[in-house]
């Protein structure tokens, strides 16, 4: 009996953290479902857009037309397809789906040269890969990912959390609760810059 739940427990644990780990890889699923049509760059492959007959403006997905749409409504599209593209509902989890359009913003917010750069750039970049899906692009939370881990939503508010900067850089490295732990897949500096732009968003206060 004692074994069974020592069992239970562990398939429970290793579930959370397979959930995590796909929430959190956003790029890695961009790269392996998205980016042969839609460019590593998010621009656009010209070479598919050739074999499918459609202009190259088609599989750019850093226009304004497609940035400015909800969340939920590029989560319907990936997940249904359309046109020549196919439908993921049943090969990618929603929070896979949810990662890969953060990272596409994170792309798209990266690419705009140095005034991206003085926003956040890289660091936006790498917010949106690694945090967004679950957090939100502007750090109040995602709905979604709170129903899926049986939180609060206001379990995943970052922004206005006031909390000193050096908790911030522990909870990152070390994880918190269902949060996996960064220590050892992020650089001490990548950690430190994530930081900063958490607090550019309003989560946190710069000094202890």
């Amino acid at each position: 009996m004692r074994l069974g739940r020592v069992w239970f427990c562990a398939v429970a644990v290793l579930a959370v953290l397979a959930a995590s780990a796909g929430a959190e890889d956003g790029a890695g699923i961009y790269a392996a479902k998205c980016a042969s049509c839609h460019g590593k760059d998010g621009k656009g492959n010209p070479a598919m857009a050739k074999i499918f007959k459609l202009d190259a403006s088609a599989l750019d997905l850093t226009d304004q037309e497609t940035l400015g749409k909800k969340d939920e409504d590029l989560v319907s599209v990936t997940a249904k397809g359309k046109g020549k593209m196919p439908a993921y509902a049943g090969k990618l989890k929603d929070e896979e789906i949810s990662a890969a359009i953060s990272y596409l913003r994170g792309l798209a917010a990266g690419g705009k040269g140095k005034a991206a750069a003085s926003a956040g750039g890289e660091a936006a970049a790498l917010y949106a890969s690694k945090c967004a899906s679950c957090h939100g692009k502007d750090g109040k939370g995602n709905p979604a990912m709170a129903k899926i881990f049986k939180l609060e939503p206001s379990a995943l508010v970052l922004a206005g959390s006031g909390k000193p900067r050096e908790e911030l850089v522990s909870a990152v490295s070390k994880g918190r609760g269902k949060m996996p732990a960064f220590a050892g897949k992020l650089k001490d500096q990548e950690l430190s810059e994530l930081t900063d732009y958490f607090l550019s968003l309003g989560g946190g206060k710069s000094g202890p």
